[in-house]
């Protein structure tokens, strides 16, 4: 039986780079975009020995702000790609796009070359948030590309929102939500402004110029978002993802399963489990655009990071990011892999205190329970025996 597995592409170029982001990414210089996709095609070539066995379920195209690309850029990828993997009839391929200057022709040229789903990073209708967070675009500009999109043959399109910015209260975040509902997304994304380290957000905190928000007024804030989305007919079935009946997102499910994935481009993960023949590796490629592109001429290995992992990790992993799904993790499908147990005790104490629940062959986390997912997942993961 081939396992499924998923492609994800990085293009790590953006116009500007937002203050809370410390992902991959570069002032976009348009000289390296020929380069660039030359090293993509010929990494997947490269790859494609790993995952022939795989079947591919999904093409996740991100970064970055891979819109800068040209339609014909994006076509050569995605065609290579089919020429080797032969993507199961009902793939999944996603770009992630920024609210910028796009036409109703843009989305349909995106339709023609098979692209299938639009991830917008929206992250808020108002100004004030959006200049906050550094975002180039507005309330009118953000409504306008979501209107254009809609009148696309594209019908599975997302919106990225964050919440968690200083000075949002629980009204205007509302107000998002409901903007967002009036203009008809299949699904939803809602993310907390996290502060990371080596961004412009993580200096002004250790200034004391930024308010992070209290663990409260977080759990407040998720209550209104699973409120409202779901007085909506949006389905939570992840944390911080919300959607339409059978829009739920193919990439992120591979991700959440703890199934295989092929990163490719600079800065890139892959992560890569075989049960029979006991394989569980993972690496990451070279982050710097010009060695990477370097090393794929000369055909040599992208790798930066690799990692081999065992069993036990591969369990602890699959529980942890399984139960960001509101299903769970099916636990008697984990054992089948290798026997473990729960420390009887800790699982008490949790299901006493209502924060997580059995059901079926499934353990997974309460709406209590997801609102302090981090602290339950670290007490579960850190009470396993046997392993």
């Amino acid at each position: 039986m081939k396992k499924e597995f998923g492609i994800y592409i990085h293009i790590p170029f953006c116009s500007s780079i937002c203050p809370f982001c410390n992902f991959n990414v570069y002032i976009d210089n348009k000289n390296d975009h020929i380069a660039l996709i030359a090293s993509i095609m010929d990494e997947i070539l490269y790859m494609s020995h790993i995952f022939e066995r795989n079947t591919l379920k999904s093409i996740h195209i991100g970064g970055g702000t891979p819109s800068l690309l040209k339609v014909e850029n994006l076509e050569k990828i995605i065609s290579e790609i089919y020429r080797i993997f032969k993507p199961d009839h009902k793939v999944e391929i996603c770009i992630e796009i920024n609210p910028y200057k796009f036409e109703l022709e843009d989305f349909e040229n995106y339709h023609n070359i098979g692209i299938n789903r639009v991830s917008v990073g929206i992250q808020s209708f108002d100004n004030k948030k959006l200049k906050k967070l550094g975002r180039q675009s507005n309330e009118q500009k953000n409504i306008e590309i979501c209107k254009q999109l809609n009148k696309s043959k594209i019908l599975n399109i997302n919106y990225d929102l964050i919440f968690g910015v200083p000075g949002e209260t629980l009204a205007s975040l509302e107000d998002d939500l409901n903007k967002s509902i009036e203009l008809e997304p299949k699904h939803i994304s809602t993310y907390l402004l996290t502060i990371e380290e080596d961004t412009p957000f993580f200096n002004l905190v250790g200034k004391n110029k930024f308010h992070e928000n209290t663990d409260d007024e977080v759990i407040d804030k998720i209550e209104l978002i699973e409120n409202v989305l779901k007085n909506n007919n949006f389905n939570q079935y992840e944390i911080s993802n919300y959607a339409k009946d059978s829009f739920e997102s193919k990439h992120n499910l591979l991700y959440w399963n703890n199934c295989s994935y092929l990163g490719i481009g600079p800065g890139a993960h892959s992560h890569f489990v075989d049960h029979e023949k006991k394989i569980y590796k993972r690496w990451e490629n070279y982050r710097d655009v010009k060695k990477y592109i370097g090393l794929a001429s000369s055909n040599q290995n992208r790798f930066n990071l690799q990692e081999v992992f065992d069993i036990n990790m591969y369990i602890k992993d699959s529980i942890m990011m399984g139960l960001r799904l509101n299903n769970g993790v099916n636990i008697q499908k984990l054992k089948a892999v290798k026997d473990f147990e729960f420390d009887k005790s800790e699982i008490s104490k949790l299901l006493n205190l209502n924060l997580i629940e059995f059901k079926k062959n499934y353990l997974r986390l309460t709406c209590k329970g997801r609102q302090l997912s981090n602290k339950v997942l670290d007490n579960i993961i850190n009470n396993l025996k046997g392993l």
